[in-house]
């Protein structure tokens, strides 16, 4: 008799990601512990295949002509069905859009994990009118909507049906890979490293900017980009004019976790950004961070102790904070020491996943605020 709850992840896409990247984690401790798991996706990635590893049943939903035709919603609502599960857990706007309707349809509990700003709309973004309107009608059809960042606008969400459980990570091994070292060329380099889609928030384009500006002063630096997406060739085209890009590796891999150890320093330039697991990994493994946050506050970096903040998004100041990690080793093996420390004791990944197992049992028992 199974004792623990059944869990659906609904997700939109299962490409290389912050979103996705946690899915993976959480549904191997969940798997570990017991839990059934379903994962259904809209677009496949090479998360996938992590999953399918698992022996984790991962199904894509299409539609017959087109995603979310009807069809689609009718193959949803089947596979759904056919699992019986507990909750639903969503992630991406387009699949919380999905679960609330599902969830609706055959009184399943949802929860609505938020991953940022970008994901909720209505919350002073840039998404569309459309997108408003939807959450505003849909907002009580989930039983929970889990924010990852407590720095995260909840203005349009029930008060009630909110909870923060922010994002946590596994503490990384400072060993580095002397294969990989040596086949990117970085043997006595110092690496600024970024992790992340190669779209427009991320503003690569100002990261690119910057680097070429430090590059002309420090000649042993290399820039390494960790991702995909639509504004890869973009940003080659960008390192070709700016005539840096025999310093900037563009490298595709769904296991970051191999690359930290090969960076001296992490760089998030984003225009938007909730809790990054990026980020977080990039600490525990002792990499000291500089991260653009021109509201001055952050809910993991104090500035000067565990990283470095930007206060605008200016190459110039870029610049200037990661040549004081470049030039003095005192301040950054400080900052090193610090940021792992903070992951350890306040952003652990047990904890995070305990949060969660503490949702499903409390949605599971139709404990639902109103």
């Amino acid at each position: 008799m199974e004792t623990k709850p059944r869990i659906t992840h609904l997700i939109t896409s299962l490409k290389v990601g912050g979103a996705e990247a946690l899915l993976v984690d959480l549904v191997q401790e969940l798997h570990n512990d017991g839990y059934r798991n379903q994962v259904l996706y809209f677009y496949d990635g090479p998360n996938r295949l992590l999953l399918d590893k698992m022996g984790v049943e991962t199904v894509r939903i299409s539609g017959l002509f087109r995603l979310y035709d009807p069809i689609f919603f009718v193959r949803l609502v089947k596979m759904v069905r056919a699992f019986k599960p507990n909750v639903i857990h969503a992630s991406l706007w387009s699949a919380n859009l999905c679960a609330r309707v599902v969830g609706r349809l055959l009184g399943i509990p949802v929860l609505c994990a938020i991953h940022s700003n970008t994901n909720l709309a209505g919350a002073g973004n840039r998404n569309s009118r459309f997108r408003t309107v939807i959450d505003r009608v849909l907002k009580y059809w989930a039983s929970r909507y889990v924010l990852v960042s407590s720095q995260m606008d909840s203005t349009i969400l029930p008060a009630k049906r909110t909870v923060v459980i922010q994002n946590g990570v596994r503490v990384g091994s400072l060993a580095s890979s002397q294969k990989l070292m040596h086949s990117l060329d970085l043997k006595n380099k110092f690496v600024v490293g970024a992790v992340g889609r190669f779209c427009s928030v991320k503003n690569y384009a100002l990261l690119l900017d910057s680097f070429a500006l430090l590059n002309t002063k420090y000649r042993d630096t290399v820039l390494v980009l960790l991702g995909q997406g639509e504004l890869e060739t973009e940003l080659k085209d960008q390192a070709k004019r700016f005539g840096i890009m025999d310093k900037v590796r563009f490298i595709h891999s769904n296991k970051a976790v191999d690359y930290y150890s090969l960076f001296d320093c992490f760089v998030m330039t984003s225009w938007e950004e909730g809790l990054s697991i990026a980020l977080l990994e990039a600490m525990s493994f002792g990499v000291p961070p500089v991260v653009v946050k021109p509201e001055g506050v952050h809910e993991v970096i104090e500035h000067d102790t565990n990283g470095l903040l930007v206060g605008h998004h200016d190459k110039e100041l870029i610049v200037q904070e990661i040549e004081r990690l470049l030039v003095d080793p005192v301040l950054h093996r400080q900052i090193a020491m610090e940021a792992q420390q903070t992951i350890q004791h306040q952003f652990s990944f047990t904890k995070m996943v305990d949060c969660y197992k503490e949702q499903y049992a409390q949605l599971s028992n139709n404990f639902i605020d109103v």
